[in-house]
């Protein structure tokens, strides 16, 4: 998922009734393993509806994702001591500048 998430992150995840293409969600595959990759778009197989999603750095496209095995959406990433708004990213990446930063909030 880099540039905008890496290795290591710890991302928060929120329970979304839908997704979008574009949106960056949590679910887990059939290996049991936690994937964090990019909505692609939506699509039918064997009569259901799917959510197809891919890695941001690769080209290929995931297995078809079951609704039921969608956790969430991702909504924030931590690097480090650093908390990284993907709102923010978004629109950063969108008009040219790499990334918006903001220092973690002291919530007292």
């Amino acid at each position: 998922m880099s540039p905008c998430l890496r290795s290591g992150d710890l991302v928060d995840v929120a329970r979304a009734r839908w997704t979008v293409p574009g949106d960056i969600v949590a679910f887990e595959a059939d290996s049991g393993y936690l994937i964090v990759h990019r909505v692609i778009g939506y699509g039918w197989c064997d009569g259901r509806l799917f959510v197809q999603t891919r890695a941001d750095r690769t080209g290929a496209l995931d297995r078809p994702v079951a609704l039921r095995a969608l956790i969430g959406r991702v909504v924030r990433s931590t690097r480090g001591p650093i908390e990284v708004s993907l709102v923010d990213r978004m629109v950063a990446m969108l008009h040219g500048v790499r990334a918006l930063v903001r220092r973690p909030r002291i919530r007292s």
